[in-house]
């Protein structure tokens, strides 16, 4: 495990544990330990699904819509003319949109969300089955 992903699990840790106390304290009336699970449950949710949205940002799963939008109206909305330069032009956009498909490394954050979430979970789990 690295430094970097290291402080950012224990800065995510930390930052869950605050908005866990703040969904305990907002959400619910009384300080029980049915609130105290709910909040852990909801809290780690909510970093599972911050950490998965990264994942899938990051990953590149939009680039091709992206791309296929800019060909579409970059191809309807020249004139008959400028058909072999927009050719030309989207072979050039071809290869750069290549070289982004490559495989980039994963941020510490989005492992850091995704980890402690799942530790949220599984600890609300343990707890609600052990306690209730």
């Amino acid at each position: 495990m690295t430094n970097k992903l290291r402080n950012s699990l224990l800065k995510t840790a930390i930052a869950g544990i605050i908005l866990m106390v703040i969904v305990m304290f907002f959400f619910y009336d009384a300080l029980t330990r049915l609130s105290f699970i709910n909040s852990l449950f909801n809290t780690g949710l909510i970093l599972l699904v911050i950490g998965c949205i990264i994942f899938v940002i990051q990953g590149g799963f939009f680039n091709g819509f992206v791309f296929g939008f800019k060909r579409f109206f970059n191809s309807i909305s020249r004139k008959a003319s400028y058909i072999k330069e927009i050719e030309d032009d989207l072979k050039k956009d071809n290869k750069k949109e290549e070289e982004n498909y490559i495989k980039k490394e994963r941020s510490p954050s989005q492992w850091s969300c995704m980890i402690i979430g799942v530790i949220f979970l599984i600890v609300s789990f343990v707890l609600s089955y052990s306690l209730y």
